[in-house]
């Protein structure tokens, strides 16, 4: 058992890895053994080095913090994520298996992109007549397997943690 006032760090960098107990300052939900682990089992390329690893379990923390809203409230306030909530005697396995599953994705490149979205046409008539804007297409959910993982944790009208749709005048 991990003392509370004493984090888990990994060896590689000032990674400090949520451990179920609200650490303060934790920046991932896994380890990089647990990465290994997890990716071995489903016969996935895990030869990077450590490193690159610490790095994109960090990433994939990120973006389940700002993605993925925990539908109660931190067991201690003062740690460093929105997992573990109030009650809980874990991390709940659907945070630790979308940071799996996000880190490899972070390993081939960013977890999100800049948005490039713009006018796609524009009508403009005087005197009170027709005015329309028609805007590129809102961007799919990229990660839908990770929103299905994280929909049961996540706050009510959350909308899956993303909002996605189409706005017509």
């Amino acid at each position: 058992m991990v003392r509370k006032d004493r984090p888990l760090f990994h060896k590689y960098s000032m990674m400090i890895i949520e451990d179920g107990t609200g650490i303060v300052g934790a920046n991932s939900y896994a380890t990089v053994e647990a990465f290994r682990a997890h990716h071995e089992l489903r016969g996935e390329f895990v030869g990077f080095p450590d490193a690159e690893i610490v790095a994109a379990l960090v990433k994939a923390t990120d973006y389940i913090e700002a993605h993925y809203p925990a539908s109660t409230v931190r067991l201690n306030p003062a740690q460093g994520l929105q997992w573990p909530a109030s009650g809980a005697t874990a991390l709940p396995a659907p945070v630790v298996a979308a940071t799996l599953i996000l880190a490899l994705y972070a390993l081939n490149g960013p977890l999100t992109a800049p948005a490039t979205r713009g006018i796609k046409s524009k009508t403009i008539k005087g005197d009170a007549g027709e005015i329309a804007t028609v805007y590129d297409d809102a961007p799919a959910d990229p990660y839908p397997a990770i929103t299905a993982i994280m929909v049961p944790l996540m706050a009510r009208g959350a909308g899956g943690g993303l909002i996605m749709g189409k706005l017509a005048r």
